[in-house]
């Protein structure tokens, strides 16, 4: 009896990694693509996009994430039609706006 206990349990055992081996890393592979995802933004590359539907845990950062993301792509082309405004001459009438919103103190800070 005790011969047939050692050889089970310790396939019972094996059986226990394996399955844990896989679960985790089905649990981390969102976790890696979002953190692929970040180091492109973190580059400048807001190219990408962070494609995970659940509504768990992970899927709240990729949300989260998302957001920011498309937070950063608002804040660029406000600024790149700023810069276009400049360049066509209408710098002064932008002097004479008043900034409105959370962001009128740093906008007051670079006039």
């Amino acid at each position: 009896m005790v011969l047939l206990a050692i050889p089970v349990s310790l396939l019972g055992i094996l059986l226990l990694v394996g399955f844990s081996h896989f679960y985790i890393r089905t649990a981390l592979n969102p976790l890696k693509r979002i953190a692929k995802v970040g180091d492109y933004e973190a580059e400048g590359d807001f190219s990408h996009e962070i494609n995970y539907s659940h509504q768990d845990e992970i899927g709240q950062i990729a949300e989260s994430m998302a957001k920011v993301v498309g937070r950063i792509r608002a804040i660029i082309k406000d600024l790149l039609g700023k810069l276009d405004q400049m360049s066509q001459g209408t710098l002064p009438r932008l002097l004479e706006l008043e900034p409105i919103g959370r962001y009128a103190p740093f906008e007051k800070g670079l006039l």
